[in-house]
């Protein structure tokens, strides 16, 4: 969104995504590492963007626009989906 105008991107399904990574039964310690990794890696992007950037726009596949900051939005919300099935895997493990 930031070097293209109005950009389309191909539809992602996160449960889909999840099942055929096997999140579920992965290992927890490398899960949480890799998360980690990624989220330091979405903070350094999303600072990077230019003040006046926010408002870009992208489509999803179904067409559906969303901007630089409703995509960060999700980012985050997703986070916090992602810290709770994680605190719930390690309560059916102990």
């Amino acid at each position: 969104m930031l070097a293209e105008s109005v950009p389309t991107f191909s539809n992602w399904d996160q449960d889909e995504q999840a099942e055929i990574n096997d999140y579920l039964n992965s290992d927890r310690l490398a899960l949480s590492a890799d998360l980690e990794s990624q989220l330091e890696l979405a903070a350094r992007v999303f600072d990077q963007v230019p003040d006046n950037s926010w408002d870009r726009a992208g489509l999803r596949g179904d067409g559906k626009e969303f901007t630089v900051q409703s995509f960060s939005s999700f980012v985050l919300h997703e986070v916090e989906h992602h810290l709770q099935d994680a605190k719930e895997g390690l309560r059916k493990v102990v």
